[in-house]
């Protein structure tokens, strides 16, 4: 038969399982290949050799590591490596270093000073210097005095040290206000008993007998023990620096829960939890200022302290004495008020602070509610109006009993019992945001009836910082209510009404204890939510409305409480993700659940509800949000779903994108995954075979392209983590991988390189590799040393050299180059689908034999092509290029003699093995047709 031509126009559809080789009628299949290895699809349908990866450093000891990014940002992101018991941080290929550090100042330094303001101190060495945050104690008994001022072991602080003319002296001012601590009385020190104790914060660098230390944990207020001595370490207070200057903090996590944790990022706070750990805040205190703490689920801001309430009465009478009453009321006791009084016959009083004290035995209090039974008459029958007589409620009078004295200084009110007059209140702290609040103060209580006429009751209590608004509650019926807020430290009630449905919040108190710990983190709707304890796996807990750390609700119940509830389940879910989309998704280890309001507005704890969208299943990989879909690795089976809303079935599904790349994916399993948005659209996972995959992704395209990576694959290296941080006008992958060098197992982080370049001798197609730059032309190039014993491949000045062997950490190049670049090679191969001929059975079931290859290639050079992978012809591409220099890079149709080989499936191979770019964007095939 005569020839034929067959076109593949593109590679969109990406690397195609073996399984679809009969699928002809599939849309894929004409947009396919059986394989891209190391090869990335681009959006237009191009597939490119991918750049290499260069080497960053290796991970902590070479153990285990975890990668995942960290945006502050723009300009300013990171790789995070988290590793057993240790993060460090990679940016731009480079290792975040520490740098200078102030010496530690030698603690417990005794000091005596003068009394003057402010007040001098002076040590026997050399002061602290200025600047450094400093907590004052005493460390033996104090002088007679001082105990209650300065008790023993107790601190004061912290201050901020200002230097004197003198090294010896110094000053402290008071870091909140400015002030300089004044002393302004009181004996001098005797002997040794002040010292002052630095303050270091947690994030601290200091310097201590040759070695740099990072302060781990927050400086009680006096503690020897957390002093840099000759056991640092062993205190537990701080965390030895490496000598090779990587800085470095101090983790909770162990190894075997790396992979494993979850995470949130707001700002410069990222929030990393585990169902074996607290909760963990990392934070960007500076760009070179890192701590890890466990999130305190506490009010960010302060209780307001010395809470006091102070009444004054709108009537009251002084009771001057208390006699026997004349006939017709003797033995009744005849109350004398020290002014006239304005009270009748029945009118509802309450006696304060009478106390009646006989000669022998106990004093008898007589406070407590009254009425007044009688206001006594003279001889003409005017009202004597500073005397009266009380009964109980039940019409038995106050006697009065002459075997004793009454107290003097009491007082009469009006008051009801069935009123309670007895004024109970609380204050609550909140910021200027108006919902990040404190907790409730310790009540007080007075004594005072409001519903008299210029009755009020005076509310205050001291500052708290930060704080710009105090709400003031008053308790009824065994309930908060509230009345009323200031700005200032001091409220008046003059009975106002209690406002029921403004009420402090209780606090839930979670996550506080083993078993109780999250394994989900998000934001959603100004909320911060955990979900998926141990002791509580389908549950959720979403913080106060416009908070982070609070968790409190309400009687009654308020829309800016915390909503927290359970999932009804058909099985015993495990809540593995909280995805936020247009609902909160919530990724079980059975189901996906969309987490609605009933109103059609912001979630309220009123107004939560949960609907059931699917029952796939999602792994323990954290899901990535890709425009309004999402992708997640199934919890079962291996492969990769899309979750989107459909407006169909007015709600969420789910489609396998892996279905048409099983053999990527069957029998394994996904163990990360990362997402970057530029240059082009990829999502990137690590196969547990240790296969990097990436995956083309254009939802809105129908765009979705799968090709898979190896590294060194004759040494079985691995890749073991991965994350995607901005850089510049890229998203760049960095990777943790697995190699065996010179005969031992390292884990390296390494970085993919940019696949744009302008000059062919920038190109980077090597792995755990460098490039080097020299003035002038170098033979030599050392400092390999991550590559000890390996086989290199080189590029030189834009020419491909011979392999070399790594020994001492150089090579030796074969002519002089200036731009270097120098890794471990690896192959990208590409292999087109079966042939789909114009023949009857479109060719199936006849031989063919390709003997022409036509390839539409971009900036590319040394490629090799033919029917399988040990039949390849190279294809010639120097021109006009000068003697010495190498081949240009090809932008054209190349055609390739290819070695003759009949075949049933008609296909074509081509490889790239060189560390040079390739990228094919569409073959032409000439087969010759069998009978």
């Amino acid at each position: 038969m005569p020839n034929t031509r067959t076109y593949y126009r593109s590679f969109a559809g990406g690397e195609l399982s073996p399984e679809m080789f009969g699928r002809i009628d599939d849309a894929k299949y004409q947009t396919g290949a059986a394989t891209l290895r190391n090869f990335i699809v681009t959006p237009t349908g191009g597939a490119k050799n991918r750049a290499g990866f260069a080497f960053v450093k290796a991970t902590k000891n070479n153990g285990p590591a975890r990668l995942i990014s960290f945006t502050f940002s723009l300009n300013q992101t990171l790789a995070v490596e988290l590793g057993p018991g240790y993060a460090r941080f990679h940016t731009n290929g480079e290792t975040l270093l520490y740098s200078a550090t102030q010496p530690a100042f030698e603690p417990s330094l005794m000091v005596s000073y003068t009394i003057a303001s402010p007040a001098v101190f002076s040590v026997a060495g050399v002061a602290p210097p200025s600047g450094t945050s400093v907590t004052m104690c005493v460390t033996g008994t104090p002088p007679p005095g001082y105990s209650a001022d300065y008790p023993a072991g107790v601190g004061y602080g912290p201050y901020i040290v200002q230097g004197t003319a003198y090294d010896n002296e110094f000053t402290l001012i008071d870091p909140t206000t400015g002030a300089p601590v004044n002393i302004t009385a009181g004996p001098e020190w005797a002997g040794a008993g002040l010292a002052v104790q630095p303050d270091y914060q947690i994030g601290a660098l200091v310097s201590y007998n040759g070695a740099v230390y990072y302060r781990s944990q927050a400086t009680p207020s006096y503690l020897p023990a957390g002093n840099i001595d000759s056991d640092p370490e062993s205190d537990g207070y701080w965390y030895v620096q490496p000598t090779d200057l990587t800085y470095e903090i101090p983790t909770p996590f162990q190894a075997a829960d790396l992979m494993s944790i979850h995470y949130a990022q707001s700002a410069d706070v990222m929030t990393l939890v585990h169902p074996n750990y607290p909760p963990q805040e990392l934070a960007r205190l500076s760009a070179t200022t890192w701590t890890m703490t466990p999130f305190v689920f506490t009010p960010p801001l302060a209780t307001p302290t010395n809470v006091a309430v102070a009444a004054t009465p709108g009537y009251l009478a002084s009771i001057a004495s208390v006699t026997d009453g004349p006939s017709p009321q003797t033995g009744q006791a005849l109350i004398t008020t020290a002014a006239n009084h304005t009270l009748a016959m029945g009118d509802s009083v309450y006696v304060q602070n009478l106390t009646f004290t006989p000669t022998s035995g106990s004093a008898q209090v007589l406070d407590g509610f009254y009425m007044v039974s009688l206001v006594p008459a003279d001889s003409s029958g005017n009202l004597i109006n500073n005397e009266l007589y009380l009964s109980d409620y039940s019409g038995n009078s106050l006697m009065f009993n002459t075997n004793g004295t009454y107290s003097s200084g009491a007082t009469i009110q009006y008051g009801t019992q069935i009123f309670n007059i007895t004024n109970p209140y609380a204050v609550q702290a909140f910021a200027a945001d108006g919902v990040t609040a404190s907790a409730l103060s310790a009540s007080v209580s007075v004594l005072n009836n409001l519903d008299v006429p210029g009755s009020y009751n005076t509310i205050s209590w001291d500052a708290v910082a930060g704080a710009t608004t105090y709400y003031v509650y008053k308790q009824f019926n065994g309930l908060w209510g509230f009345i009323g807020s200031t700005q200032s430290t001091t409220f008046v009630d003059d009975n106002i009404a209690t406002d029921m449905s403004i009420t402090p919040g209780t606090d839930y108190g979670v996550f506080n204890a083993p078993g109780d710990y999250p394994s989900g983190v998000c934001y959603f709707q100004q909320r911060k939510c955990f979900a998926g304890t141990l002791n509580a796996p389908d549950n959720v807990w979403m913080s106060n409305s416009g908070t982070e750390s609070q968790f409190t609700y309400s009687i009654p119940s308020l829309a800016t409480d915390a909503v927290v509830f359970r999932v009804a389940s058909r099985l015993a879910d495990v809540i593995q993700h909280l995805m936020p989309m247009i609902e909160l998704i919530l990724l079980t280890s059975e189901s996906e659940y969309a987490l609605l309001s009933q109103t059609g507005s912001a979630i309220t704890p009123s107004s939560v509800d949960v609907n059931p969208q699917s029952y796939i299943g999602s792994s323990n990989v954290q899901p990535t949000i890709i425009n309004t879909s999402m992708v997640y690795a199934a919890a079962r089976g291996g492969h990769v779903r899309e979750l989107g809303y459909a407006w169909t079935i007015n709600g969420y599904m789910t489609s396998d994108l892996s279905l048409r790349a099983a053999h990527l994916f069957d029998t394994l399993s996904i163990i990360d995954q990362a997402y970057s948005k530029a240059p082009w659209p990829i999502v990137w996972f690590v196969s547990s075979n240790g296969n990097l995959l990436s995956f083309t992704y254009i939802p809105e395209e129908q765009i979705g392209a799968w090709c898979h990576h190896d590294t060194g694959e004759a040494t079985g290296d691995t890749f073991q983590s991965i994350c995607c941080v901005a850089e510049g006008q890229e998203d760049v992958l960095y990777a943790v991988i697995t190699r065996t060098i010179n005969g031992q197992q390292v884990n390296y982080v390494e970085r993919l390189q940019s696949r744009f370049f302008t000059e062919q001798n920038d190109a980077f197609f090597v792995d755990s590799g460098i490039s080097q730059t020299f003035p002038n032309p170098v033979t030599q190039v050392s400092g390999l040393t991550w590559l000890e014993g390996a086989t290199v491949s080189v590029l030189a000045d834009g020419g491909v050299q011979t392999q070399k062997v790594v020994a001492n950490g150089a090579i030796t190049l074969d002519y002089p180059a200036s731009t270097v670049t120098i890794g471990l090679p690896y192959l990208s191969d590409l292999q087109t689908m079966p042939a789909v001929l114009q023949l009857d059975g479109f060719g199936q079931g006849r031989a063919k034999n390709i003997n022409n290859a036509w390839l539409k290639v971009f900036q590319s050079s040394s490629i090799l092509v033919g029917p399988n992978e040990n039949s390849l012809s190279t294809v010639p591409q120097r021109t006009t290029e000068p003697w010495g220099s190498p081949p240009a890079l090809q932008t054209s149709e190349l055609q390739v003699l290819t070695t003759p080989t009949w075949q049933q499936n008609g296909q074509v191979f081509v490889r790239q093995q060189d560390p040079l770019p390739l990228e094919v964007v569409g073959i032409t095939l000439e087969a010759s047709i069998g009978g």
